[in-house]
């Protein structure tokens, strides 16, 4: 069993024939890049016995790209989390001259939407609302494209004038996680589809601050909309900045 379709994947198939033995492959986001075609997802999806598929959305961009593999051998496991450890808390509305805090928890990765949502923080405080965020990850040190966009974030939270209110926390450990969540008023999860068709499926920390009853407002990329429906699990907004100021200020 492999996992995604970069080189590993690729050992896995000539194995698999070699040997003579069935193969599995599980699936969450690279097949929709733009250089699929040189990782012959197809074929790997007529060889492989078992396909995992993340997400609804995943297993119907799979049929797409390989039309001929019966729906039945793709099994749709979305991501989950223990839930034993992020248990419901009841959150108290901030004090008079308190500020709303707001938490994102994610990687520094351009289809995290992050500069889109710290531009939101800018509308909202030009807007005399009391709000701060606190971003929680770190940046990706064997990756060139998340040490370039941990940068364009820095330039842009310096051009908007925000730093006092954004805070960069860092990577963070499981039960510091809780903690800021236990803090927070809203979970902010502005991803994004890139032009390369890189986006997430289902966020593992989205579903970590719902389980403990934290307010939620997504965006629509990937496959949030299969965990949130609008109004009832959380807010669901367009892709990128005015509509995030919209609804963060209406709620």
């Amino acid at each position: 069993h492999s996992y995604f379709f970069y080189e590993g994947a690729l050992f896995t198939l000539v194995a698999s024939h070699l040997l003579g033995i069935p193969r599995g492959v599980s699936c969450y986001a690279d097949h929709t890049l733009s250089d699929y075609d040189m990782k012959v997802v197809s074929l790997h999806l007529r060889h492989s016995r078992l396909i995992v598929a993340t997400s609804k959305r995943i297993k119907r961009e799979l049929l797409e790209i390989a039309p001929t593999v019966p729906p039945e051998r793709i099994v749709v496991k979305p991501n989950a989390i223990n839930a034993e450890h992020f248990l419901s808390v009841r959150r108290a509305e901030p004090g008079v001259g308190e500020p709303y805090r707001l938490v994102c928890v994610s990687r520094m990765d351009p289809k995290k939407g992050l500069v889109f949502l710290v531009r939101a923080l800018r509308l909202l405080r030009d807007r005399h609302c009391n709000v701060e965020l606190h971003l929680l990850g770190s940046v990706d040190l064997d990756q060139q494209g998340s040490r370039d966009y941990a940068r364009e974030l820095e330039a842009e939270i310096e051009a908007l004038q925000v730093g006092r209110w954004v805070h960069r926390e860092g990577r963070r450990s499981e039960a510091e996680v809780n903690l800021f969540f236990g803090r927070s008023h809203l979970f902010v999860a502005p991803f994004v589809e890139m032009p390369t068709g890189d986006k997430d499926g289902i966020p593992t920390t989205l579903l970590e601050a719902m389980a403990t009853a934290l307010p939620v407002v997504a965006t629509d990329a990937g496959s949030i909309t299969e965990v949130i429906e609008h109004g009832r699990d959380g807010v669901i907004v367009p892709q990128r900045v005015k509509a995030w100021a919209r609804r963060s200020e209406t709620q």
